[in-house]
């Protein structure tokens, strides 16, 4: 690898780990931590445990695109605390920024009651909708409360998944990982 390439990648690299840190950081010190408002950052500190390329690529991918901006983190966070408490489902919670051309949704898909080994009584499967300048991503989460006591969740292949993080009582995971 020529020297060049080496500088061009080293610059990519610090640029993309001295952004990502703050970002999370401020959400996670305001608590607007709804994981759609800040999935990027929490799939590429989630993928330093499965492999390293793998991490590059999304803090990368992180550091170069654009983000909801705190306020707006903060109402994905509020319709989500709203949503897991206190929606049934198929219910659905929305808000709207038209001074940033921003817009968010929570939609509840079901609650899982079964217990048991395999059980995660309690459990919430819900989308959640961010749209930033009239390009929306969809993203599908479980969120597990507490009361579970577990951090981790069994896959559909069997293996344990750690949750991209917990706040307000809550576990939450990558829903791709259940299908």
């Amino acid at each position: 690898m020529n020297s060049s390439k080496l500088i061009t990648f080293f610059f990519i690299f610090f640029v993309a780990v001295s952004c990502t840190p703050r970002s999370l950081s401020v959400a996670q010190k305001n608590a607007c931590m709804a994981p759609s408002a800040n999935f990027k950052a929490l799939d590429a500190i989630h993928s330093t445990k499965i492999h390293a390329i793998l991490w590059a690529k999304k803090f990368a991918k992180q550091a170069s695109s654009k983000e909801l901006s705190l306020s707006d983190k903060c109402r994905q966070t509020q319709i989500l605390i709203k949503a897991l408490y206190g929606l049934r489902d198929g219910e659905s919670a929305t808000w709207e920024n038209p001074q940033n051309n921003t817009s968010g949704k929570i939609k509840i898909l079901n609650t899982i009651v079964q217990t048991g080994i395999w059980g995660y009584g309690g459990c919430r499967d819900y989308l959640s909708y961010i749209k930033i300048d009239d390009k929306l991503e969809t993203f599908k989460f479980r969120a597990c409360p507490k009361e579970l006591g577990a951090f981790e969740l069994v896959d559909s292949a069997g293996f344990p998944i750690p949750g991209h993080l917990y706040f307000a009582g809550w576990y939450f995971y990558d829903y791709r990982f259940f299908e």
